[in-house]
């Protein structure tokens, strides 16, 4: 049995997909103009008929790359909160610090 590189089979199918967003990310954008401009309608139909299952990007996830963690996950690292705070006390993340106040 094959074992996937992801910590959660929820991540898996996340990470399936981010992949076909970014395939029909131009197209969406394209389609999204030719209904802006009133194009053929026609046109607009075949158009719609394709991407009736594209996933959309709010549907996706983030998720720790560390822990698998679903919650207070931070976008610029993609660590959750109790990963990044570990890694900042360790000293392994440069450019971080703890603040006290």
């Amino acid at each position: 049995m094959k074992t996937l590189p992801f910590k959660k089979a929820n991540m898996f199918t996340d990470h399936k997909n981010r992949i076909y967003f970014s395939d029909t990310e131009i197209f969406d954008v394209s389609y999204l103009i030719m209904k802006q401009t009133k194009f053929s309608n026609k046109l607009l139909y075949f158009s719609l008929k394709r991407s009736q299952h594209s996933s959309h990007f709010t549907s996706l996830k983030n998720y720790c790359l560390l822990s698998g963690y679903s919650r207070s996950v931070f976008s610029l690292v993609k660590f959750s909160r109790i990963a990044l705070s570990r890694r900042i006390l360790e000293g392994s993340m440069p450019g971080f610090y703890k603040s006290v106040w």
